[in-house]
């Protein structure tokens, strides 16, 4: 569209035109080229774009500037991006002035959240003297103490009550290492985590026992909490509450010492029904060994005595006695009056002890009892006499549920298994008539039995035991 035409002749301004005839004509008599010359051109459109302009000469044959080559580059998006960028370096120099006004704010603020501070903390001490009075209306004695950035401590206060209840006065306590003297040896351990979690900056509620200057021991509940001070990030002050519990754990004492009556009546009274059984029992290695002695005697006058058949006959003793003498072990261990003793217990091992002491009782009943012990059982943690007397107990009911079955189709079923969940379940399945629904609803109820001469709480302790254990005791119908 251009082609053949003048400057005059394009879009270009009557002065625009002009400048680029003057240029053209400079490179064409000079011979040097112009540039990077920065230039506004109207376009066709009617649109102003800014050009970068470059001329140089062009020559022929025998060296003679012939014509001139212009280059011309549209650079308004540039110009334009140049623009927006020193708006942006003046917006951020108003920023930049603005926040130099908002820091000077600031540091006003500053002053006066020092003044609100020093209100706040004298607030502080006012709330700690109520705290104080409210504690030693909800607590036997209260305390607080301050803690330096060495390490340090130093008692703020103690209610007066702390001289009456440990049997020492307050500068005891406010003493370096005072409070650990005081506790019992078996629970310093104890008390010093709970300390280095106060400096941790974690509150924490723990029981332990103090000895009183008299001899006395009592225990104490002690709540307490940190104060933290964002200043410095550290604990400054540590607040606590105790009370006297002795009472409590005294009844609680009482409890556990009547509930393990209770628990060795019921193994007396499981006995007490097996006794027959037992004395069964019992009496046959006793007639093997008397047997065997007899022969022994016998076969030692002879002429000359029969000293192999003598050495058989005195094995069979020895023999006969060990297995009395396990009947008799499993008896004393079951009867043995002793606090519980948690231990870990190879679940194979310990049925194999259930099975040898309900022998005699399945055998009294005409049934049988068969064992099915899963493989590579994981170990528990209980007491084995307990243990014991749990399943023997739910045996006992399963063999007496069979009575009125007939004798050759009296089988009771004891599994141990692995459950989803990664427990050891032991099941007691018999092949009874089952329990009416009314009566299975109750089972579980305190003095509640189906016996004539039951009472009623065989279930109910064997449940007790189960649940010390973090375990469980439950009755389902067979399918």
């Amino acid at each position: 569209d251009i082609v053949g035409k003048s400057d005059c002749d394009l879009a270009w301004e009557p002065e625009q035109a002009e400048w680029f005839r003057r240029c053209d004509e400079r490179v064409m008599s000079t011979a040097e080229p112009l540039l990077n010359i920065e230039e506004a051109e109207r376009q066709a459109d009617g649109r102003v774009a800014l050009l970068l302009t470059s001329k140089v000469p062009i020559r022929d044959a025998e060296g003679r500037v012939c014509s001139v080559l212009g280059v011309d580059t549209d650079i308004s998006e540039l110009k334009a991006a140049e623009a927006e960028l020193r708006r942006a370096h003046d917006e951020l120099e108003a920023r930049v002035q603005a926040r130099t006004a908002e820091l000077a704010a600031a540091n006003d603020q500053l002053c006066r959240e020092i003044a609100e501070r020093m209100q706040a903390e004298e607030a502080l001490r006012s709330s700690q003297e109520r705290y104080r009075h409210v504690a030693e209306l909800t607590s036997d004695f209260a305390y607080a103490f301050r803690l330096a950035s060495d390490g340090s401590f130093e008692a703020e206060w103690i209610t007066d009550a702390f001289d009456r209840i440990v049997g020492y006065s307050p500068a005891h306590f406010a003493a370096p290492r005072g409070l650990l003297e005081l506790v019992h040896p078996d629970d310093r351990p104890g008390v010093q985590r709970s300390v280095e979690l106060l400096l941790a900056g974690h509150s924490n509620v723990i029981e332990f026992r103090v000895v009183r200057g008299d001899g006395e021991v009592r225990w104490l509940r002690n709540q307490a909490r940190p104060e933290w001070d964002e200043a410095t990030h550290r604990v400054m002050r540590v607040l606590g509450a105790a009370q006297d519990i002795t009472a409590q754990k005294q009844a609680e004492e009482e409890a556990r010492q009547h509930q393990a009556a209770l628990l060795h009546m019921a193994r007396l009274s499981t006995m007490g029904e097996l006794t027959a059984q037992l004395a069964h029992e019992l009496n046959q290695p006793l007639c093997a060994i008397v047997g065997n002695a007899q022969t022994a005697q016998r076969l030692l006058t002879t002429d000359p005595p029969d000293v192999a058949e003598t050495r058989a006959a005195l094995n069979d003793v020895v023999t006969h006695g060990n297995r009395a003498a396990d009947i008799i072990r499993r008896l004393r261990d079951f009867l043995r009056l002793q606090q519980p003793q948690p231990v870990v217990l190879n679940i194979e091992r310990v049925m194999a002890d259930i099975a040898a002491l309900a022998e005699a009782d399945a055998r009294q009943h005409d049934a049988s009892i068969n064992f099915g012990i899963a493989a590579q059982l994981p170990t528990v943690r209980g007491d084995p006499i307990q243990f014991q007397q749990v399943i023997l107990n739910l045996i006992r009911n399963g063999l007496e549920a069979m009575t009125e079955m007939p004798a050759g189709t009296r089988a009771l079923t004891v599994r141990a298994r692995l459950d989803y969940a990664g427990r050891v379940v032991i099941s007691v399945s018999d092949r009874g008539p089952g329990l009416p629904d009314a009566v299975a609803a109750r089972i579980f109820e305190p003095f509640f039995t189906s016996k004539p001469n039951g009472l009623g709480m065989g279930l109910v302790i064997s449940r007790s035991i189960a649940e010390t254990y973090g375990g469980s005791l439950w009755m389902t119908k067979n399918s």
